[in-house]
């Protein structure tokens, strides 16, 4: 690196059309285009955990294989959020839904999600999030925190696997620097 030298900004915004707009690949598209234009410099994809798996093992990539698809055509680096909670609720798939954050189970199962998403964003992911806004949650569930923390330390391994050049992370709201 050389000192005084410029560094590259990173902007990011939601594509999502807005809902009088519709799911249609052209309204994503429109909206795509209206990003660019406003100046993104990187793509935020942000699949709940739960919604991407419906049931044990099946995973439905539509959207986010899209989103990746129009990051790609415009050279666009990507930031990964796994929304393994999402604010302030556990978004685990029906199947593990009460299942503890360090339960032994539940450590293969976020592995094999990244494992089977990341060959539709190889080479773009360039930062990885597990969990969105996660202080929200815990500050209602403050003895969960420490097993939350054992699950990331057992998929970490599977993230440098699937991910091995993205820098790894966890979302926090702005008020989580507070807490």
């Amino acid at each position: 690196m050389v000192f005084g030298a410029a560094q590259p900004i990173y902007i990011g915004l939601d594509t999502n059309p807005p809902p009088g707009e519709g799911d249609s690949a052209a309204a994503k598209s429109k909206w795509f285009d209206k990003v660019l234009r406003a100046g993104i410099t990187t793509v935020s994809l942000s699949p709940i955990w739960k919604d991407v798996e419906k049931t044990a093992g099946n995973y439905d990539f539509g959207d986010l294989d899209f989103q990746a698809k129009l990051a790609r055509e415009h050279s666009l680096p990507v930031y990964l959020n796994i929304r393994i909670i999402d604010t302030n609720n556990r978004a685990l798939p029906e199947p593990y839904e009460f299942w503890k954050f360090d339960d032994s189970r539940l450590t293969k199962r976020p592995i094999d999600l990244m494992h089977a998403l990341a060959p539709g964003v190889e080479g773009q992911v360039q930062w990885i999030s597990i969990g969105n806004e996660v202080d929200s949650y815990f500050s209602a569930h403050g003895d969960e925190i420490a097993a939350y923390r054992r699950l990331l330390d057992s998929v970490m391994p599977g993230v440098r696997t699937s991910f091995p050049k993205a820098l790894f992370t966890v979302n926090f709201t702005f008020q989580g620097w507070i807490r």
